[in-house]
């Protein structure tokens, strides 16, 4: 049993202040939460040599030191890693050029999460998650923010599509919230201050829409 965390995740609940919830959280889950060596310099290593997100570092380091967080090792997969991001940065084009659609940390994670079978990754950022579990859609949502033509390599899609469709699961910090609501460890146990969280989540970068964030409320009302 296994979660992988990606930096967009763990900067959303840095930034929120709830990095505490992953103790409890994990306790309950009984599995490992990993962070990939790439996800260690993204997060822990660059925000040491910044005075804006120094603290934040800190408090993942003392969830490093505690074992709440593991570092899985990405030589085990780089073979996966290269080909994952050679495949998905070499499928969609602009003006002929390839679009670079995802980040290291985010590839290291998932070709790390399809090798131990994980039960997900944990991404809050849009775009990945879009390429993970519909990448067929992508296109559109480019045209969309580029406002220009896309193209699709068909054969490196499909060749994705082969490796990584269906096989992980993907959740965001307010799949977390959600959890640490219910046990209990948000400020309170009403449905206004889990509306309030996930708000929060949002604009610290969780990739969450307004009338996914009223469907839970009404979920758990």
């Amino acid at each position: 049993m296994s979660i992988f965390f990606d930096s967009s995740t763990l900067i959303s609940l840095a930034t929120t202040c709830n990095l505490h919830w992953l103790q409890d959280l994990k306790k309950a889950y009984g599995g490992e939460f990993f962070i990939s060596p790439t996800v260690n310099s993204e997060t822990i290593g660059r925000g040491l040599q910044s005075l804006r997100f120094r603290y934040e570092a800190h408090r993942l380091k003392y969830l490093l030191d505690e074992g709440v967080l593991k570092i899985y090792p990405e030589a085990q997969v780089s073979a996966q890693i290269n080909e994952l991001m050679f495949l998905i940065n070499n499928t969609f084009f602009a003006r002929g050029k390839a679009l670079s659609i995802v980040q290291a940390g985010e590839i290291t994670i998932l070709a790390e999460a399809l090798k131990e079978n994980a039960d997900a990754v944990a991404i809050d950022e849009r775009t990945t998650r879009l390429v993970i579990e519909n990448p067929d859609a992508l296109a559109d949502l480019l045209e969309k923010k580029l406002h220009t033509d896309i193209s699709v390599n068909k054969g490196n899609l499909k060749r994705w599509q082969d490796l990584v469709e269906d096989k992980i699961t993907v959740i965001r910090s307010t799949e977390f919230a959600i959890a640490a609501w219910k046990k209990g460890l948000l400020v309170d146990k009403s449905k206004d201050a889990l509306t309030g969280m996930l708000w929060a989540l949002k604009f610290a970068g969780c990739a969450i829409s307004e009338s996914e964030i009223n469907i839970y409320s009404k979920r758990f009302a």
